[in-house]
């Protein structure tokens, strides 16, 4: 069953661009809602009207949450058939792999990959020019996992053990943690919660359970959608079990997680919006290079850090772009 929602953003005042063509854009995510990428996508279509592109007015989107990978591709195709000028695939390579096969390279498709790899995959020829019909924006969420145990360590240095807390769109980034907690010699312990797969309405009760049996030792979070949707709940039931989260972005951090490194995922979106207009524009997507964000971003929750006794080293707390006091 596929639920299909249109994405309003409110018009922007007094834009004078020329006016532009309509633009029917079509997204589908295998998990998730509107309101759990409020952030990035309220910078998308801000960055969207400032380019002359306004929902209501001459930009029409279909976003659709589907349950699983054949819903996902069931609806990118729907996209296509009802003629579609541009497919967006967002996060993991479900998305992605979805739109390439409905598209069958007549659609321009603008990918935002947080979970793999494009070049290394073969969906690209090469980052400087993609060619054919994708192109977009890459994080190297796998290094940011990496980094995310590195701070792990500084912060709890006679720690032996760490929990990677996973789900099935977050394989790379899990294998980069466990890749880097060896080589600190540090314990790493895989939480794979299939509940996270398979159903957005679980309470996380036996994950953090299993945290517990563990001795509540940090845990860290990869980027992926199911966290993000469920970040104040899952921050909230960590407070309550005195255990430290290490997070992917900040928001994590303003509901409750003691620390978060990883890019602005709204910076990204608007990234996003820019190939978006250049390609509605007639550039095709093999002349656009794949762009990397390049500001990333510490923050940390004293407020979190006080309340779980934990001192937090000075220079993690000079090195903080965000501090939440």
């Amino acid at each position: 069953m596929l639920f299909f929602a249109g994405i309003t953003a409110a018009p922007l005042i007094g834009v004078r661009a020329q006016p532009k063509p309509k633009l029917r854009i079509g997204c589908a995510s295998p998990g998730g809602s509107r309101n759990d990428r409020a952030t990035g996508f309220t910078a998308l279509f801000e960055r969207l009207g400032e380019l002359g592109y306004v929902e209501g007015r001459n930009l029409e989107v279909d976003f659709v949450l589907a349950p699983d990978s054949q819903d996902v591709l069931g609806a990118y195709k729907a996209f296509v058939r009802r003629g579609a000028d541009l497919l967006l695939a967002m996060g993991s390579d479900i998305p992605l792999l979805a739109a390439r096969v409905a598209a069958a390279g007549r659609v321009p498709i603008v990918m935002l990959a947080t979970d793999y790899d494009p070049l290394e995959a073969g969906y690209v020829e090469s980052l400087a020019r993609p060619a054919g019909n994708l192109t977009g924006v890459y994080i190297r969420q796998p290094e940011v996992a990496t980094k995310q145990v590195e701070l792990a360590h500084e912060l709890f240095p006679g720690n032996r053990r760490l929990i990677v807390w996973i789900d099935q769109a977050v394989r790379q980034q899990a294998e980069a943690a466990l890749r880097a907690a060896r080589s600190l010699g540090l314990d790493a312990q895989l939480l794979c919660d299939t509940a996270i797969e398979c159903s957005w309405t679980d309470t996380f009760g036996s994950a953090f359970q299993r945290i517990q049996s563990f001795g509540s030792p940090p845990t860290l979070l990869p980027g992926s959608p199911f966290m993000r949707l469920y970040r104040d709940m899952i921050c909230r039931m960590a407070l309550e079990r005195r255990i430290p989260l290490i997070a992917p972005q900040r928001e994590f951090v303003e509901a409750g997680a003691l620390i978060s490194y990883g890019v602005r995922l709204d910076d990204a979106y608007r990234q996003v919006a820019d190939y978006i207009s250049r390609i509605a524009g007639g550039t095709k997507p093999a002349d656009l290079p794949i762009e990397q964000p390049t500001r990333f971003e510490l923050s940390v929750n004293k407020r979190t850090a006080r309340e779980l006794g934990i001192a937090l080293p000075p220079i993690i707390l000079a090195r903080a772009d965000e501090v939440i006091e």
